[in-house]
């Protein structure tokens, strides 16, 4: 971590933090970066520019994958979020990274902290347990934010010769999931969304199609054995990317067992800043703190709890409520 304010606007502070850090965690590598921009006020550099268009990718502390190029990077490709330190540790709560860096890679107008020389002023941040672009573009820290706290950096490994970060690949025994594409009204029950949750794996392909539900809270909880199977194989992303480390991770997933987001759909696509119906505050194994638009029969029962799709953390289950006449789309599980 490093104040803001004392950066500076050629980043050298913040690129030499990262290699200290690295050398202390053994991480090897001579040619660290952080993921940081200026204006074009100052120096103006962009955070993909100055971490540099690699095309070999780059892997978390625990060897997972973060993505298999910078290409990959910019249109959302994330594997696992970047919620480890260097040690290996997790954020959790901590997950407010400084970035001034949209998910382009380009720097953010006003909210660099004066480019990281200002005591006062914003600073866009990235959340360190999400993918798509809420890792490096969530949210703005006003106040003292510059100038009376510290803030932890992205740091990337840039040396030649860096072997190839390769996608994972689903074993041939693992079960998957993933965000539906289409939004969903409430109404009709959970067969409705369930019906849709087998569309939509009908369209794609994939083997057991009519067994997928919809990962909702009604009379029962969502991972309830009449709905879905805790005592089998872990899912995982149409990606590769393993959800859970086992299944029964899933029935506790609000306690951050968690491996990545579900924000990968039924086409392959990564979604962005979508919401997923879920139906409870507690976890998907919890029948308490129920709002579930009266389990889900009807678009005019008030307001349901959903989660964030692109958000590891326990905010992919409660992340907030909306009305029931509205939609959001749905978290599908082989069952």
């Amino acid at each position: 971590t490093i104040p803001p304010y004392q950066i500076g606007s050629d980043l050298s502070r913040a690129d030499k933090l990262c290699s200290d850090s690295a050398a202390a965690a053994f991480l090897g590598g001579t040619r660290w970066r952080a993921w940081l921009s200026t204006s074009a006020a100052t120096t103006n550099i962009n955070a993909a520019t100055h971490v540099g268009a690699s095309t070999s990718g780059w892997i978390r502390a625990d060897g997972r994958p973060f993505a298999t190029s910078m290409t990959g990077l910019l249109a959302g490709k994330i594997f696992y979020p970047p919620s480890l330190t260097e040690m290996n540790t997790y954020r959790k709560q901590a997950y407010a990274v400084a970035t001034g860096t949209g998910p382009d890679g380009a720097a953010l107008p006003d909210a660099t902290c004066g480019d990281w020389t200002a005591s006062t002023g914003s600073t866009w941040n990235g959340n360190a347990t999400n993918t798509t672009g809420n890792w490096t573009f969530s949210f703005v820290i006003s106040g003292d934010a510059c100038g009376n706290s510290l803030t932890p950096v992205y740091c990337f490994e840039n040396d030649t010769g860096m072997a190839a970060v390769l996608a994972p690949v689903v074993p041939s025994t693992g079960r998957h999931a993933f965000v539906s594409k289409s939004a969903w009204l409430p109404g009709g029950g959970v067969s409705s969304a369930d019906t849709l949750c087998q569309n939509e794996a009908t369209a794609a392909g994939l083997a057991n199609a009519s067994t997928y539900r919809a990962l909702l809270t009604t009379t029962v909880a969502a991972t309830d054995a009449s709905r879905i199977s805790l005592t089998g194989q872990p899912w995982f992303r149409l990606d590769g990317a393993q959800l859970v480390a086992s299944a029964s991770d899933l029935a506790a997933a609000t306690a951050d067992t968690l491996l990545t987001s579900l924000n990968v759909d039924s086409t392959g696509a990564y979604l962005s800043n979508q919401n997923a119906w879920t139906g409870n505050a507690v976890a998907p194994s919890s029948t308490t703190q129920i709002l579930n638009c009266s389990n889900w029969t009807s678009s005019a029962a008030g307001s349901a709890w959903w989660g964030a799709a692109t958000a590891s953390a326990p905010t992919w289950w409660a992340g907030n409520m909306q009305a029931c006449n509205e939609v959001a789309n749905l978290y599908c599980f082989e069952r």
